[in-house]
């Protein structure tokens, strides 16, 4: 077994800003322009039985940059898969960079502007990601009427009522 701690002490976790995003990661302290936030994680092999069988992390997996190879997926299990997607791309703080790290290849976010405590951190996912959050904005509005009745239906307890 592996035993993975998170000990940077400059991050804390609460709901995020980010309409929708759930949980987020926010800055404790006063964090310049030029730090970094190291992922911490399991490395896996792209298509490997390890991939596979963390299926229900890919939605949090992101791509490995591995002498431009990208044949291997981060799982994150610290602060970094905490990192949301900025919704305005004026309030990105961070960005993903590889770097050498005791003569390794790290994954870090770099910090791309200062990061005053309490500031939400915040990336890019990409062009994808925004396209994804943009369709779940218009069925939000669209649909989500449809959507509460639907929940107030309780399906996990349906097997309590009597026949």
């Amino acid at each position: 077994m592996i035993s993975i701690e998170e000990k940077d002490k400059r991050f804390y976790v609460k709901e995020s800003l980010q309409l929708n995003a759930g949980l987020g990661l926010f800055a404790s302290e006063e964090i310049k322009k030029g730090s970094h936030l190291e992922v911490i994680g399991v490395l896996v092999d792209r298509d490997s039985p390890a991939d596979h069988c963390t299926s229900y992390a890919n939605t949090f997996k992101f791509a490995a940059d591995y002498a431009d190879s990208f044949k291997k997926h981060i799982i994150p299990m610290g602060y970094g898969g905490m990192v949301n997607h900025a919704n305005e791309k004026k309030d990105q703080n961070v960005e993903i960079r590889y770097i050498k790290k005791n003569g390794e290849m790290v994954c870090v976010y770099h910090f791309i502007k200062d990061a005053k405590k309490g500031d939400e951190i915040l990336g890019d996912y990409g062009d994808d990601w925004r396209a994804v959050l943009e369709w779940s904005r218009e069925a939000d509005s669209d649909e989500e009427e449809e959507w509460s009745s639907f929940l107030e239906l309780d399906l996990y307890n349906l097997w309590k009522l009597k026949r």
